[in-house]
């Protein structure tokens, strides 16, 4: 088959995905009616399950989509009964803003619907849920909480004879450390040669740690990507962990002051073209630095924090700025007696960092 039979054929399956979803808009459009016409609204659902031989959950979930699309998000509704989106995507933003007030919800879709048609579900859902959090932090966070309090362990039986365990309820950024260990412990084992799948070595290793064979020392390392504003409590812009998509800027805030070790990256962004300008490491976490406290003198580090934090001498009387002065840990500062003779007093430059 040739070239341009393929894309004829891409045409095609393009159009009738377009027709498809105008016609399942339509079919969700009469299920609402249908519910809403009901002589008894407790038996609308089950008007639908009946004449389509649906079972009546079917029939419940299709009503909620209906609902939601039609009530809620009418913007989006439309752009499936035009064609410009298809169910799947119109699912997902019903889904992401299910629990937002309205009003927000509908601004939330309105931002994001003109891109909908070139993105993946995956992407969508990742897109919606970042402007979704920006758009009101709080909700997510008492949603959040909420789900937290009902976390919980299951383990389900499968029909194949195997088991399902699940974890729910988790805090998303100590689910991706754990996720992100037992992928490290996995490729090792690969790596020596393993003959299973990553799959099935990530699954053996999960129940080898639970269990506590074999269980190597170690944290997991994630990747959390958060901007300096956020962490600094100003705004309250979502972060993006890697993996797993966005998270609310109190779940960043929390794993980077929970977890002083990790090693810290800095980006510079063009705020208005979003493209990355330049990229490294730290060369140290962003804390107070090491200081031996029997040492005179503040070392380099310290004398650089102090000099940044306190922009003027501390001692009473010297308001000048903290330039020519060699900075000495509080513990070291000690004050004159009244009856203590007073020293000739000298000047003290701070040696510069070749010299020390």
């Amino acid at each position: 088959m040739g070239a341009g039979a393929v894309e004829s054929l891409v045409d095609r399956l393009v159009a009738a995905n377009r027709a498809a979803a105008v016609a399942q808009a339509r079919v969700l459009g009469l299920v609402l009616k249908v519910v809403n016409a009901a002589p008894d609204p407790r038996y609308g659902v089950d008007e639908v399950a009946f004449a389509l031989s649906w079972t009546k959950r079917a029939a419940a979930a299709q009503e909620g989509l209906a609902r939601q699309l039609v009530d809620g998000l009418p913007e989006v509704f439309a752009a499936l009964a035009d064609g410009y989106i298809d169910v799947p995507k119109a699912r997902v933003f019903a889904d992401v803003l299910e629990n937002l007030d309205p009003v927000v919800a509908q601004q939330v879709a309105a931002q994001v619907l003109p891109v909908a048609p070139e993105k993946t579900t995956t992407q969508l859902r990742d897109r919606l849920h970042r402007r979704a959090l920006a758009a009101d932090p709080e909700h997510a966070r008492k949603r959040r909480e909420r789900a937290r309090t009902e976390r919980r362990v299951v383990l389900q039986p499968a029909a194949d004879g195997t088991a399902s365990l699940s974890a729910l309820g988790l805090c998303p950024a100590r689910a991706a450390a754990a996720f992100a260990r037992i992928a490290r412990i996995a490729k090792a084992r690969k790596a020596s040669g393993a003959p299973e799948t990553m799959d099935q070595l990530r699954a053996d290793v999960l129940l080898d740690l639970l269990e506590g064979v074999d269980a190597p020392a170690g944290r997991g390392v994630i990747d959390l990507t958060v901007g300096l504003e956020t962490l600094a409590g100003l705004d309250e812009n979502p972060a993006l962990l890697a993996g797993f998509g966005p998270v609310g800027a109190d779940i960043a805030r929390q794993w980077v002051h929970d977890n002083p070790g990790y090693q810290w990256r800095a980006q510079i962004i063009d705020p208005d073209t979003g493209e990355l300008l330049w990229q490294g490491l730290t060369r140290a976490r962003p804390c107070p630095p090491a200081q031996d406290p029997q040492a005179r003198f503040a070392n380099a580090a310290m004398a650089r924090w102090i000099r940044a934090r306190d922009k003027t001498c501390r001692g009473p009387g010297v308001p000048g700025p903290r330039q020519t002065m060699r900075p000495r840990p509080h513990h070291q500062i000690r004050r004159r007696r009244p009856d203590h003779p007073r020293r000739p007093r000298r000047a003290v430059r701070a040696a510069p960092p070749d010299e020390r």
